[in-house]
């Protein structure tokens, strides 16, 4: 079990930047000990959809603004189209080129009716989206293509960790067949990174760190969209998880330097 003091790297929390500009000048200025150098960004990209647009700013978010890697939502476009859609190829072949990582959130998803009023999409129904462009990336061969890119699923992958076994073993044995076998589904699966942001409860953590590679496991919270109770509720978890305490050390830091070796002199 990790001291709760461990240095954590956070890489899925959501910055307001107006709000939080007009909030430090109602609190004097920079809070102590604030330096910017040390907090990372990924650079937003247009609709995947206007590919001159997003090669456009794929080059001035890493050129200009040194991004630290670009965020993708789980689907874009009125026909509901998830990332491994062949026009989003341009796309996938700057971000490989550049070795770029990859930050994936769902979106709202295709059927925008809530399921119940008391279960908001974000609680319930954004896990099956990242679930769904995960399998879209591996099913489309996205992964294999564009080896460059270094994939984060965010929410503990959603329901990927829960259901690729079912789609690895039924898939290669249906007329829908990806020409992939069941251990090669499996394995793509495992090459995506995965932040623990509101997902660190036991049964996901258990799932998560069956199909994870080591090293692939990074510390999320989500902030300051999930509550704080939330928050904390779910970093207590993490820290009571029963794995490997030098395990549990890389998740917190080590395994995120790995993706942002610049921010070490700052962890």
């Amino acid at each position: 079990m990790a001291e709760a003091k461990t240095s954590k790297i956070d890489v899925h929390h959501h910055v307001y930047p107006q709000a939080m500009q007009e909030a430090l000048v109602r609190a004097g200025g920079d809070p102590s000990g604030w330096n910017p150098q040390a907090t990372g960004f990924f650079a937003s990209l247009p609709s995947l959809f206007d590919t001159e647009a997003c090669l456009k700013e794929i080059d001035y978010a890493f050129d200009e603004l040194r991004a630290d890697g670009v965020t993708l939502f789980t689907r874009y476009g009125e026909g509901n189209y998830y990332l491994g859609h062949q026009d989003f190829e341009p796309v996938w072949a700057a971000l490989s080129k550049r070795k770029a990582v990859v930050f994936v959130h769902p979106t709202c998803p295709v059927d925008t009716e809530l399921t119940h009023p008391s279960l908001p999409q974000p609680m319930f129904d954004y896990p099956h989206e990242t679930g769904r462009t995960a399998m879209n990336l591996i099913v489309s061969n996205t992964l294999l293509r564009f080896p460059g890119c270094k994939v984060i699923l965010s929410h503990a992958g959603g329901t990927l960790p829960y259901l690729i076994h079912r789609a690895a073993v039924m898939l290669p044995v249906t007329p829908m067949t990806v020409g992939k076998s069941t251990e090669q589904i499996v394995e793509e699966a495992s090459d995506f990174y995965y932040d623990t942001a509101i997902s660190s409860n036991p049964a996901t953590l258990e799932a998560l760190f069956e199909i994870a590679k080591p090293g692939h496991v990074l510390f999320g919270t989500d902030f300051p969209n999930a509550p704080r109770q939330a928050i904390e509720r779910f970093t207590a978890n993490l820290e009571g998880f029963n794995v490997q305490p030098e395990t549990l050390a890389a998740l917190f830091n080590k395994n995120a330097l790995v993706l942002f070796p610049r921010l070490e002199s700052y962890s």
